[in-house]
């Protein structure tokens, strides 16, 4: 448990003056300073568990980004499929209206 810098003394002093027997006095002080100490290990945040959080999140900060990557490969993938699909499309959509208007022309305007 870690020390509290909480002076023991000055609050032993200032209890007594206010009647308090001195070993209830002492037994507050000592009391008081565990509960701090106790409370700051659980609630505040040491360098250390800042430093852990900090690689822990450049660690996942990697694998968002690898994982980003390959999202984007696969995204680029199926758009150079898919425009390839439409450039065909393209391709036989236009063959069939010249394949139609060929066969129009033959219908409709008779031959000289």
């Amino acid at each position: 448990m870690s020390q509290v810098a909480f002076d023991t003394l000055k609050f032993t002093e200032t209890l007594k003056q206010a009647g308090v027997p001195d070993q209830q006095a002492k037994a507050e002080a000592v009391a008081i300073q565990g509960a701090l100490g106790e409370a700051l290990n659980t609630q505040v945040a040491t360098k250390e568990d800042m430093h852990n959080l900090k690689q822990e999140i450049i660690k996942l900060d990697a694998k968002l980004d690898a994982r980003v990557d390959s999202v984007d490969a696969r995204i680029d993938n199926v758009d150079t499929r898919l425009t390839a699909k439409i450039n065909l499309v393209h391709w036989m959509i236009g063959f069939n209206i010249i394949l139609t208007m060929g066969i129009l022309w033959k219908l409709f305007i008779p031959a000289s």
